[in-house]
């Protein structure tokens, strides 16, 4: 079964987006990435706007299978994956 879609959004420097990152490439999953500062205007504000609705004030902000994660949380990672 494959897995649900996961999108991450970090932010350069943050060590617990390169720990979540990892933890996905450790099981062979590619999320789709952004990263938040490094994205245009327009981007910034649509992604801003998703963490307001989903209650998420840092990074990395994740979603898997769309549901939102907020920080690096290896257990709620497994959790949702497993939902599939």
């Amino acid at each position: 079964m494959a897995p649900p879609p996961v999108l991450i959004v970090t932010m350069t420097g943050c060590e617990a987006c390169t720990e979540a990152e990892a933890y996905f490439r450790r099981r062979g999953i590619v999320p789709t990435k952004v990263a938040f500062d490094q994205a245009g205007p327009a981007l910034k504000r649509r992604i801003a706007a998703d963490m307001r609705a989903q209650h998420v004030d840092g990074f990395p902000f994740i979603m898997i299978g769309g549901v939102a994660v907020n920080g690096y949380s290896p257990s709620t990672f497994d959790r949702l994956l497993s939902m599939n």
